[in-house]
C-alpha cells in the first residue's frame, strides 16, 4: 500500500533526526517530500518508466513559425498552462507527437536543433507528415513540416503534489524508501550535515536505476527465458 504523507513525514523526521524542529514546519516538509517526489519520477522516466505518460490535444496552439528564416517554415506550440499541462521536465519528457495535415498521418520524434534545422532548409528533400520532427526550444515545441494541422503530444506529466495527511505517493512501492532518502538528503544539506549533495545525490540515482532494473525488468528477462529456443544451424 501507498505511503500517506503523513507517514512519510514520520519517516522522514526520524531519518534526518528533526522530530520537533521548529525549523521545519509541517509545510516546509511536505514541500521538501514534493520535490523528493518528482526527483524518484524524475529518475524513472529517463530510466524508460511510462506510468506518467499522458496526452493532450495540442491543435488549437499551433501557430504559423518561422524557425531560423525569415519565411514560415514549421508549425509551433507553447509550453504553458495550456499546452503539455504538467509536462515533467526532463530530456526527452515528450515522448513523440502525432500529427497529421488532413490528409496523411504520421508521428513526430524529436531531434537536436542541428537536425532540425537542416530539414528546414532541405529544400531538395523536403519533410513529409509521415516523418515529421520536432525540437523543443524557447518555451515552444517546433514541428515540421509547416503543414501540419493537427496535433496530439504524449508525454511525461508530473506527479500530483501531496497536500493533505492522507494523501498517498504516487511513486511505486519499491522507491519509496529512495523518496524518503532524498528528502533526508536535502534536509541534512540543509543542516550543513552533507559534505557533498552531489555526491549522495548521485548514489540515490544509482540505487534508484539497480531498483528499476532488478524489480521492473526482471519480468522481461523472465519471459526472454521462457521463449523458445531457435535449434542450433
Amino acid at each position: 500500500m501507498a505511503a500517506t504523507l503523513l507517514q512519510l513525514k514520520d519517516q522522514i523526521s526520524i531519518d534526518a533526526g528533526i522530530l520537533g524542529n521548529q525549523n521545519f514546519p509541517n509545510a516546509r516538509l511536505t514541500r521538501i517530500i514534493n520535490i523528493a517526489q518528482r526527483y524518484v519520477q524524475t529518475q524513472l522516466g529517463g530510466l524508460g518508466y511510462h506510468k506518467w505518460i499522458t496526452s493532450q490535444a495540442i491543435t488549437a496552439g499551433l501557430a504559423n513559425g518561422a524557425f531560423a528564416s525569415a519565411t514560415t517554415n514549421a508549425k509551433k506550440c507553447p509550453i504553458d498552462s495550456t499546452y503539455f499541462v504538467g509536462l515533467l521536465e526532463f530530456p526527452k519528457s515528450i515522448k513523440f507527437i502525432e500529427i497529421n495535415d488532413g490528409t496523411n498521418y504520421g508521428v513526430a520524434y524529436e531531434v537536436d536543433e542541428d537536425e532540425f534545422l537542416f530539414h528546414v532548409k532541405n529544400t531538395y528533400l523536403a519533410p513529409s507528415v509521415k516523418e515529421g520532427k520536432f525540437v523543443r526550444l524557447a518555451g515552444y515545441v517546433w514541428l515540421i513540416p509547416s503543414t501540419i494541422t493537427a496535433a496530439t503530444g504524449y508525454y511525461h506529466k508530473t506527479t500530483t503534489d501531496l497536500s493533505a495527511d492522507t494523501d498517498t505517493t504516487q511513486i511505486p512501492l519499491e522507491f519509496e524508501e529512495h523518496l524518503i532518502k532524498r528528502a533526508v538528503a536535502e534536509i541534512d544539506s540543509i543542516n550543513g550535515k552533507l559534505q557533498d549533495k552531489q555526491v549522495t545525490l548521485n548514489q540515490i540515482s544509482k540505487e534508484i536505476e539497480d531498483t528499476y532494473r532488478s524489480s521492473f525488468m526482471r519480468l522481461t528477462e523472465d519471459q526472454r527465458e521462457k521463449q523458445p529456443k531457435k535449434a542450433l544451424q
